[in-house]
């Protein structure tokens, strides 16, 4: 078997249960892991202070990688047009989308290879704190993964009180559905929203990039969560849940 470097989320899990006092072998088993590969993850990836945390791994290894290689050439042009936009608010995704929409003739990578220049410091000095947060582009991205489900699903959202639901009467107008918010400090008002959020607490703790996670990981730990029993549902699974629902509407 061919051996793959360590990801975040696997880093993600080193912090967790180093935090909770597991044994390297413990992490190791757990990873499906050697504990050589495990203890030198974790004491050639330690910050200044001697603390091992995912975010600082992470960012030492593309360092290493992009080191150890062929160096990062990025064409003038190219650098130049990225941090027009970061100066001017736009986001990672804003930049590379739009440039294929306009098709440009400039080689403008992918969204998450320019967060990871970022991190590197090969473009906008380095500094996250440039890059558009406010709304967190919430709606949008709402709007566009809710309608995979069927339609007949999507009664109502119970959001908390965060900024970035402002857009909710464009939720409630493009869905159909109703949008309701959790009275401040009760979260017992989204109490499977809530568990669920401890779910993936697990696999991404607080403080963690997220620039830096990947699609088929985030898509790996979803289908681990939908297909574990839940005591609220009897012990079924949400998929087997939401497939018999399916199953009955066509009925």
């Amino acid at each position: 078997m061919s051996y793959t470097h360590i990801n975040i989320e696997e880093r993600a899990c080193i912090k967790k249960m180093k935090s909770e006092g597991s044994s390297i072998r413990a992490i190791a088993r757990y990873l499906g892991r050697s504990p050589s590969t495990i203890s030198r993850e974790i004491n050639r990836n330690k910050d200044n202070n001697g603390v091992y945390h995912p975010v600082i791994a992470q960012k030492l290894y593309f360092e290493r990688k992009d080191n150890c290689g062929r160096k990062i050439i990025i064409a003038s042009a190219v650098r130049e047009y990225i941090n027009d936009k970061i100066d001017d608010s736009w986001s990672p995704e804003q930049i590379y989308f739009r440039s294929k929409i306009e098709n440009l003739e400039l080689d403008i990578p992918s969204f998450s290879t320019i967060y990871r220049w970022i991190h590197l410091g090969l473009i906008a000095k380095g500094d996250m704190k440039k890059l558009r947060r406010k709304g967190k582009l919430v709606t949008p991205a709402i709007i566009e993964m809710m309608p995979s489900l069927p339609s007949y699903m999507i009664e109502t959202i119970t959001y908390d009180r965060g900024k970035g639901f402002t857009g909710y009467e464009e939720i409630e107008k493009t869905l159909n559905c109703e949008v309701y918010f959790a009275d401040s400090y009760c979260s017992w008002h989204r109490g499977t929203n809530e568990n669920t959020n401890g779910l993936l607490r697990e696999y991404y703790p607080k403080g963690m990039d997220f620039s830096l996670v990947t699609e088929s990981g985030i898509e790996e730990k979803v289908n681990r969560l939908i297909t574990r029993p839940r005591k609220c549902i009897d012990f079924n699974t949400p998929k087997e849940i939401l497939y018999e629902e399916e199953v009955l509407h066509l009925i």
